[in-house]
This record gives structure tokens, sequence and C-alpha cells, in this order.
């Protein structure tokens, strides 16, 4: 990865949150060492959710409206695909979530 014109602090936290990101992926989903493959199986794994979804509900992430699709996995998984809504990221994933049993029930899951 080059490294652009980014404070030092920036440039600390960026690479932090990259490896943040990388454990959730192993941890939570099952994605570990992020390769092209890897990348592929994601891409994969989350048109699977959308197309396959059981269930859809709406939700906000901060300010921005989304729209939760909920899908078992096959490891098991209540996981979601959040969707933008509206606004200038509208139909791009705003997030991958793997379900508590608190949001399973706040979002009538279960």
């Amino acid at each position: 990865m080059k490294r652009r014109n980014l404070s030092y602090r920036t440039w600390i936290w960026f690479l932090t949150l990259r490896v943040v990101v990388e454990d959730y992926l192993e941890v939570a989903l099952g994605f570990g060492n992020w390769n092209k493959q890897t990348a592929q199986q994601w891409n994969k794994y989350v048109s699977d959710i959308l197309r396959t979804s059981t269930k859809s509900f709406d939700n906000k992430l901060g300010q921005d409206a989304v729209k939760g699709f909920y899908k078992v996995d096959a490891n098991g998984y209540n996981v979601a695909v959040y969707i933008y809504k509206s606004g200038p990221n509208a139909g791009r994933i705003a997030s991958v979530v793997r379900l508590s049993n608190n949001q399973m029930i706040k979002f009538g899951l279960k």
C-alpha cells in the first residue's frame, strides 16, 4: 500500500482500522488473510445474502436510512447487509453485521 500525503497520526489510525476490520472479518465471519481470493469470496458472500435474504428491515446508521437484508449464513451466523436508502451513497453497501440476540429482537427477526 502506497503512503499518500497523510499525517503520521492519520496513517497510524488507518493501519489500526485496517487491522481491526481484518480481525473482525476473520473472527466474526470467517474471512481472514485478506487477499484477492478472500475479496472474491467476500463479494460472493455478500451477494448471496442480498440475493437470498429471508427478511428485510429498515434501520438507521447514524443519520443515514438503510435497508437491512437478513439471512442465516452457511456458518449459522445471523448476518445483515445494510444498503443505503438515499443520499449520495444510495444503493451502496453501508455495512455487514453479525447480529446479536438483542438486534435480532429489535428488528423483529427472532
